[in-house]
């Protein structure tokens, strides 16, 4: 299956508050960023370094940093451009682990919604990947070359790794959406992110599909009329229904199977 398209989405402004974060350090305030759902977003934190926050992530951070750490912690997905600095270690923290880097450019994904999986892809540098144990204390996992990708599974205690695929992994900075032979379920997940929708599959045959396609600046209804013009996938979007308060809920899309 092969799909292309072409320019960029829109990007949409975040949202900055700032908080007293305790449990992290009693004396320092710290920034959140948040990207809403179906947006990206750009951030610059305060030693120089630079990134993108994908839809529906968290990136929290000290307003200075200080100490012998740059500590960020992640919810969701973001790339990171990472200022070199060698007295100080640049850590992302996660749900499970923690990548540590100096300077370098890296993705990592790691939403608390898709259950135990986290990824790291890394595009320039090195950086080390830990994973927390019971005391709280880190344990080494991996060092990461340039273009390698690594996907945990951290209720199944996996690790798989692959080699020069980092473009499909960062594309989203670009407002793209890259799958190259990619499953079912691996698609599902992209589609809800970028456009903040349910989406459920009707007929499990469906997940024995691989997809080969790249989008950009499409739309929900051109991606899904794509998905039907080139593959053995049908769909119906529902109507969006009401909350008590008068919002809606996100749209809901079900993948089916074309009839003959």
């Amino acid at each position: 299956m092969g799909i292309s398209a072409a320019v960029l989405i829109p990007l949409l402004l975040l949202n900055i508050w700032q908080w007293q974060n305790r449990a992290l350090d009693s004396k320092s305030v710290f920034t959140e960023i948040t990207a809403p759902n179906g947006s990206r977003v750009q951030f610059n934190l305060p030693d120089g370094s630079s990134g993108w926050l994908n839809s529906g992530s968290s990136l929290k951070f000290p307003t200075k940093f200080t100490g012998k750490e740059r500590i960020v912690v992640l919810n969701g997905e973001a790339y990171f451009n990472v200022i070199e600095d060698l007295k100080r270690n640049f850590v992302v923290r996660t749900r499970y682990s923690q990548v540590r880097a100096l300077g370098t450019s890296f993705n990592v994904l790691s939403y608390s919604d898709i259950d135990s999986i986290e990824e790291v892809t890394l595009e320039s540098g090195t950086v080390r990947i830990e994973k927390e144990m019971k005391d709280g204390s880190f344990s080494k996992v991996l060092h990461m070359k340039p273009g390698q990708h690594v996907q945990m599974d951290h209720h199944l205690n996996s690790i798989r790794s692959t080699q020069n695929e980092t473009v499909k992994f960062t594309a989203w900075t670009n407002g793209k959406l890259i799958f190259r032979n990619d499953p079912l379920a691996r698609v599902i997940m992209s589609l809800k992110k970028y456009y903040n929708v349910e989406i459920e599959v009707q007929d499990k045959e469906l997940f024995k599909f691989h997809f080969h396609a790249t989008f950009e600046d499409e739309t929900l209804f051109e991606t899904l009329r794509l998905l039907k013009l080139s593959s053995a996938i049908d769909y119906k979007i529902l109507p969006r229904e009401k909350n008590l308060d008068g919002s809606f809920k996100k749209r809901k899309i079900i993948l089916c199977q074309k009839t003959k």
